[in-house]
């Protein structure tokens, strides 16, 4: 609901969530500034800060945004700094996830506080995916954060290998078929690149009997055409010399003493096909 165009009281309705349960709230999105929200479930006591895909031009922008920029992630152990995983991140989202984390990490921490129980979830679809899986890295580098899962619908391409490896142990991500978004990568696209361009350098046998069969048909088509044009215009008769068919007709057409009146001219042509076994 909350992934669509609708109102935000419905996405409340429907998740049971009263005004109570918004922690923050920014429904309008700018350049590298999603659309997302924070809210407290009692139910399920979590914390969940859902995060919207790419509706808007401005969150297409920040999926545009595809430079690569470094991205380092310190993995926590009992509050101390256990490992440094390095690695690059997609700019745009890397920014988005920055800035929500500005703007989370307050109020989150205060509510942390207070329902010491509760868990962090980080939901998002697409777009919105790329950045929460960023944005769950950011969290748990904070000790009161270190318990933050991130579930990824049809999550962009936002991060390098390791550190995409370094996350499958909080990170969840649901893909839907051959759904072309979570694919889309420049290694991906690297990868069909070269491809395609080995595949045009391999010569095909079926290939090349299509380019024969065609070849002879064009023959035969400019034979046809030629001959047409002769009847018509019998100074312009053109024939093409590799067809074994046009031969005979233009060695014994050659021979024949054609009147200068342009009725004889056609009248001799025709008596020619027609010795020939050819009709006009």
């Amino acid at each position: 609901m909350f992934y669509s165009k609708n109102r935000f009281s419905e996405f409340l309705k429907f998740g049971g969530y009263s005004q109570e349960d918004v922690l923050i709230h920014k429904s309008r999105a700018r350049l590298m500034q999603p659309s997302f929200v924070l809210v407290r479930d009692q139910k399920a006591k979590c914390f969940l800060l859902f995060i919207r895909g790419a509706i808007s031009p401005r969150e297409r922008l920040t999926a545009a945004s595809s430079v690569e920029v470094p991205f380092h992630h310190i993995v926590l152990n009992e509050g101390q700094i256990d490992n440094v995983i390095l690695g690059y991140a997609h700019c745009g989202m890397l920014a988005a996830a920055r800035w929500i984390s500005n703007l989370v990490m307050p109020p989150l921490r205060n509510a942390v506080r207070e329902f010491p129980d509760y868990q962090i979830k980080v939901i998002g679809h697409s777009m919105g995916a790329g950045i929460g899986a960023i944005l769950t890295y950011i969290l748990r580098e904070h000790y009161d954060f270190t318990s933050c899962t991130c579930l990824a619908f049809g999550p962009a391409a936002c991060m390098t290998w390791e550190l995409a490896e370094s996350g499958k142990d909080f990170i969840t991500s649901l893909v839907n078929r051959d759904d072309v978004v979570p694919a889309l990568s420049k290694v991906a696209m690297e990868s069909l690149r070269s491809e395609v361009m080995v595949s045009s350098k391999l010569d095909d046998p079926q290939d090349e009997a299509h380019l024969g069969l065609f070849a002879k048909i064009s023959q035969r088509v400019a034979f046809a055409k030629s001959h047409m044009l002769s009847i018509s215009h019998s100074t312009g008769k053109t024939a093409d010399p590799d067809s074994s068919i046009s031969e005979p007709l233009l060695k014994e057409a050659v021979e024949i003493t054609q009147p200068e009146e342009n009725g004889l001219k056609i009248d001799c042509i025709c008596r020619c096909f027609c010795r020939t076994g050819h009709t006009s």
